[in-house]
């Protein structure tokens, strides 16, 4: 995907939890806006810590956009679950 594409994804308000679809079908789900940067060259992706209040990050995932086939609205998610 285009990071502009990405990008806009992310953008409705109220925001909505988002999963992200990589071509080698992992998938990534972003419970906050907050928790996703998207440059030019890089999806970085934070991952929930545990027993941390939402939107701290024990790490991140860094992806390349050309990697992502697909962002998707969820109904609800663990906060930085990867699959």
């Amino acid at each position: 995907m285009q990071p502009e594409e990405i990008y806009r994804g992310l953008q409705e308000q109220p925001f909505r939890p988002k999963r992200i679809h990589l071509k080698d079908g992992r998938t990534y789900d972003i419970p906050l806006r907050e928790m996703v940067v998207v440059g030019r060259t890089y999806v970085d992706i934070g991952q929930q810590a545990a027993d941390e209040m939402p939107g701290i990050c024990a790490g991140i995932v860094s992806v390349d956009p050309e990697d992502i086939v697909r962002l998707e609205t969820v109904a609800d998610t663990a906060p930085g679950v990867a699959h």
